[in-house]
Order: C-alpha cells, then sequence, then structure tokens
C-alpha cells in the first residue's frame, strides 16, 4: 500500500479484542527498557472502538521432536471479514491475522498497532502511538 491508497480509507474498524487507544509522542518518554511509558497527565488523541473479534484458525502439526520436546509447526487459515467490511476500510487486526489474510489473497488496507504504549509503572499495554500497515 502507498500514501495514495492508504488516504482513500474511508473507514478505520478495529477487529481486535479492545479499543485501540492511540496516544501523542509529546505525551510519552522512553524508559530505561526502551519502552514507551505514558507522561502523568497524558490524554488519548482517538480511541477506535472494537467491532468484533476476527481471529483464524490454527493448525499444529508435529515436525519433530528434539530432546523430548516436541517441535510443532503452526498454520493459519483466514476465514471471511464480518460483513460490511469493504477493501476501502482500515482494518485493524492482530500481526497473525494480517499474515493469514495476506496469504489468502486479500488486497485490502490491513493495520496493527504500532509502537506500544505503557502505564506509568511500565508493567501494562495501555494504548500506542499509532497504526501500521500490514
Amino acid at each position: 500500500m502507498d500514501a495514495t491508497t492508504i488516504t482513500t480509507a474511508t473507514h478505520v474498524i478495529n477487529l481486535t479484542a479492545h479499543a485501540v487507544v492511540v496516544y501523542a509522542a509529546c505525551d510519552v518518554h522512553k524508559d530505561s527498557t526502551r519502552h514507551w511509558v505514558l507522561n502523568d497527565g497524558a490524554k488519548p488523541v482517538a480511541t477506535i472502538p472494537s467491532s468484533g473479534i476476527y481471529s483464524v484458525k490454527r493448525t499444529d502439526v508435529l515436525v519433530a521432536e528434539v530432546g523430548g520436546i516436541p517441535v510443532s509447526k503452526a498454520s493459519f487459515e483466514a476465514g471471511p471479514l464480518p460483513e460490511g467490511v469493504a477493501e476501502d476500510d482500515l482494518v485493524v487486526v492482530s500481526a497473525m491475522a494480517s499474515a493469514a489474510l495476506r496469504a489468502a489473497g486479500y488486497k485490502g488496507l490491513l493495520a496493527g498497532v504500532s509502537q506500544p504504549v505503557l502505564d506509568k509503572e511500565g508493567g501494562r499495554i495501555v494504548g500506542c502511538l499509532g497504526l501500521m500497515l500490514a
């Protein structure tokens, strides 16, 4: 997808389990472990509510045993997106779902969260700095 294609997006549809909360870069700082952490008083610039959960079918196949430990290979199968999702919608999904959708030939706009933001205690993801095309 290029900049021209993304500017034609008409809606953002979040098909993850939680709302996507976006913070401005000026409201975060990097901590000693190089994670983005919220500053005191930070307010979200946008919240994209969940419109439902899109999931893929996962199949695990045992491929070997190494030192008594089973080693599997997973494959993922995409199903149809929910009714009403158009190829010019920007659809937020997990990385696993976007990979499965691309492998199945989906040509629409897919995105995931970019640069997770942690709470000020640094222990819980509370948002992100934007979306990243997948």
